[in-house]
């Protein structure tokens, strides 16, 4: 599969949607949502350093490393774009989260599955041991898409994975920063999550409900990687509405 990052460029375009996958993720995990994207706005689908690549290549990036990847691509598109919308997946939420206060071109955020309270349920260490042994149940939609989901070239030396431990230490702090930072979402927001999610609580929602430009949506058959064609609708709707928004 292609993890390749997309970019199109729209001359005089009346803004830009950025889409952040998640950890270990890929660009891919955008592919609905792409095209639904209106003609007078610009796409940046970005690939995070270190993934698309083997093992080692994603045991030598950072948070640091994806932060600063994403600091940098907005200064460029804040500085050509008067309306930028943010698409973050899973970590690529947390990332959106943490940016929004720097800048003041940002309209709207588009949140799927984000892990405020991050829980991996057993079924989770069962499938990810399977899917890195090569052993598929492509009767599972949820395991089928998460092996799809994964940009990363696995190994059956489980050993290599030892490296990873960082990140997801990494990843747990920023959970616990941006449990704060969705003080600052004072731009219109579509959160999104899966009843049968296999990392992220639903217990996550708590940080979002209540708030005056916070939407938020449970999907009952939604995991963490796999959404129905209906859910994947409701969520194409959301993205036009906060474009349309933007425009205003």
């Amino acid at each position: 599969m292609d993890h390749k990052p997309y970019i199109r460029e729209v001359d005089n375009a009346k803004g830009v949607v950025l889409f952040i996958h998640g950890i270990l993720s890929t660009p891919r995990h955008f592919d609905y949502l792409i095209p639904a994207v209106p003609d007078d706005f610009s796409v940046y689908n970005i690939l995070l350093d270190g993934h698309g690549g083997s093992v080692q290549d994603f045991s030598k990036t950072s948070m640091t490393k994806w932060k600063n990847q994403v600091k940098d691509l907005l200064d460029d598109l804040c500085e050509r774009y008067d309306s930028v919308i943010l698409v973050g997946y899973s970590m690529g939420t947390l990332l959106s989260i943490d940016a929004l206060p720097r800048y003041n071109n940002i309209r709207g955020l588009l949140l799927l599955n984000s892990p405020l309270q991050i829980f991996v349920k057993p079924v989770m260490n069962f499938r990810s041991l399977r899917i890195c042994l090569g052993i598929e149940n492509k009767n599972n939609p949820h395991e089928v898409m998460c092996k799809n989901d994964t940009s990363i070239t696995l190994t059956k030396k489980m050993w290599e994975y030892i490296a990873w431990i960082p990140h997801g230490l990494e990843l747990i702090e920023l959970s616990h920063q941006c449990r704060k930072g969705v003080d600052n979402i004072n731009v219109p927001c579509k959160a999104f999550f899966g009843r049968v999610d296999e990392l992220v609580s639903v217990k996550s929602t708590k940080y979002l409900r209540g708030r005056v430009n916070i939407d938020v949506t449970v999907f009952n058959d939604a995991g963490h990687f796999y959404i129905s064609e209906n859910d994947k609708q409701t969520v194409t709707n959301s993205l036009l509405e906060l474009i349309n928004n933007a425009r205003r």
